[in-house]
């Protein structure tokens, strides 16, 4: 088990995270884990993404930190369930992006309240190609257990679920997804969260005027 203060040089973490393959294969799922929590808070955190007009680029920022280390397209799958089978490669793609959208500012939204937080490492648990680490969000009212699951692909540890106080996020998503599904359909769905995508999110209201 080891702390870590929530902020660090993001000229360090975006080297390890971005950096050659040989650094990527080096990396535990625990420092993978390490890695993106400390990137997504100083992108959070960088006074240059809180300036005026840098709400796209923060935005971009964010949602390579994602794709670079989030099994997205298998979240994606495993969150619309059978509706997944049911669609072309095309539409599986367009949906996997706006997923990706969808994870970056549910992680960011989420991040932004931990700006005071310490993380501690509780450990990780390995067994094949897949990981779980276990991490404890401490602030001074309240605590955050976030169990991250993630399996190895080419050498590198990609997350591919979370589980946050006990609640699967995979699960989470596909309950909501079939909710809407069941009432509008997939193509409203679709329609919701291409709308969702557009609106401004909690963690950009802290843009400077």
């Amino acid at each position: 088990m080891r702390t870590t203060p929530i902020l660090f040089g993001a000229l360090t973490a975006a080297s390890l995270l971005f950096g050659s393959s040989i650094a990527q294969a080096t990396l535990t799922p625990t420092e993978t884990v390490e890695v993106i929590v400390v990137t997504v808070m100083d992108i959070l955190n960088d006074p240059m993404y809180q300036q005026p007009r840098m709400s796209d680029a923060r935005r971009a920022a964010l949602q390579t930190v994602i794709r670079d280390s989030v099994n997205y397209h298998e979240m994606a799958r495993r969150s619309l369930g059978i509706t997944w089978m049911a669609m072309s490669q095309s539409e599986q793609e367009h949906f996997s992006d706006l997923f990706v959208q969808i994870l970056r500012d549910g992680i960011a939204c989420r991040m932004n309240t931990y700006s005071d937080t310490q993380v501690i490492y509780l450990g990780e648990r390995r067994e094949g190609d897949f990981a779980e680490v276990r991490t404890l969000f401490r602030r001074e009212k309240e605590d955050t257990v976030i169990d991250l699951r993630l399996v190895n692909q080419s050498g590198r540890w990609l997350v591919y679920d979370a589980v946050i106080d006990g609640i699967r996020l995979v699960d989470n998503y596909r309950s909501q997804f079939l909710h809407v599904i069941k009432k509008v359909a997939y193509m409203g769905l679709l329609s919701k969260i291409e709308a969702m995508t557009l609106l401004k999110k909690t963690f950009e209201r802290t843009n400077v005027p």
